[in-house]
């Protein structure tokens, strides 16, 4: 693996919970990382980056945004997961937020319990991932389970999580194979992987199907980025 990885949040409102999530990607080993997951070295300067926010747009939801990298697409790497070094920076970003972000919903879930002595609400992760994704980006959602949206929303996202496909992408590489794809994952991308499968695990199907129907309904006029442009001829 050629990236270990760090986030860190900045509470912008304790009553609503709203945060926001940076995730690096750094060029230190993560096999010789002994610390958390998601800690880097102060002294490593982080290859790529990720952000992680509340929705403005749609309740109780996140976007993941502002996925870059300091790495050439150019530069092919059979032997990096993705195919490139680029493309694995981008992908250590994408699982360290979202590993990030189970362990965040988990623990809130249990400090509201512990709080209140009452069943807190139940963790929804299907839809409540929006992504903006770029031509490179988009492919490794996708290879994470992410689905293309079907149609344009107010905050431009181009892809969604979907509970039961990113559930089976991760299983698929958490666990090695002979294929040449599974073959380039490292073994700290796999025990990322193996921890977003045991989060995800842990939540309740029922509730990502009701989430599901909920999300088809509720999808309204296609919304048109245009609009408000006025033409001058």
């Amino acid at each position: 693996d050629t990236a270990s990885n760090s986030s860190k949040t900045e509470d912008t409102n304790d009553k609503e919970n709203a945060s926001v999530a940076w995730s690096t990607s750094s060029s230190s080993s993560f096999l010789s990382e002994t610390k958390s997951l998601l800690e880097v070295p102060k002294s490593n300067k982080p290859v790529a980056v990720a952000q992680l926010c509340r929705s403005q747009d749609h309740p109780d939801s996140y976007l993941l945004k502002d996925l870059k990298s300091t790495l050439k697409k150019e530069d092919i790497d059979k032997a990096c997961d993705g195919g490139s070094e680029y493309t694995e920076a981008l992908g250590v970003a994408i699982d360290s937020l979202l590993l990030y972000h189970l362990q965040r919903q988990q623990r809130q879930q249990k400090a509201d319990k512990d709080r209140n002595d009452e069943t807190p609400n139940p963790i929804v992760f299907e839809g409540t991932l929006r992504t903006k994704a770029t031509l490179f980006s988009g492919k490794l959602l996708e290879e994470r389970g992410f689905e293309p949206v079907e149609e344009l929303s107010k905050d431009m996202a181009t892809h969604v999580s979907n509970y039961e496909a990113c559930l089976q992408q991760y299983a698929e590489r958490s666990i090695p194979s002979s294929s040449d794809d599974n073959l380039s994952i490292a073994a700290g991308t796999r025990d990322r992987a193996l921890q977003i499968v045991a989060l995800l695990g842990q939540l309740d199907p029922q509730v990502q199907k009701l989430a599901a129907e909920k999300n088809n309904e509720d999808d309204g006029e296609e919304y048109d980025p245009w609009a408000n442009i006025n033409i001058r001829r």
